[in-house]
């Protein structure tokens, strides 16, 4: 996902043409990349906490390769990635740019 913000998001999928410009080339964050960064947090919580036992909240030793591609679904795989990509683009106007220290 590094690369993505780096050199920007190039996506096509069978209902949807997705692009992000990279990332910085202004020093601003515009409105789309807070939405990209906001969405990719939620995801790597998601992923945490689906990697982990209810009960003990540690990190599963047991998990197979099959929950862990399942868990990792939505950020990897076509078309679960054009989605991730278009809930970005159609992020709310609620947000706002913010400056790069």
């Amino acid at each position: 996902m590094l690369n993505r913000i780096i050199y920007g998001i190039q996506a096509t999928g069978p209902t949807a043409k997705i692009s992000i410009p990279p990332f910085n080339e202004d020093n601003r964050l515009d409105e789309t990349e807070i939405r990209y960064l906001q969405l990719l947090k939620g995801e790597l919580t998601r992923i945490s906490q689906a990697m982990r036992n209810e009960e003990t909240r540690q990190v599963r030793a047991d998990i197979s390769i099959e929950e862990l591609n399942e868990i990792l679904k939505p950020i990897i795989y076509d078309p679960d990635v054009i989605s991730f990509h278009r809930k970005v683009q159609e992020g709310g106007s609620q947000l706002t740019p913010a400056v790069l220290e």
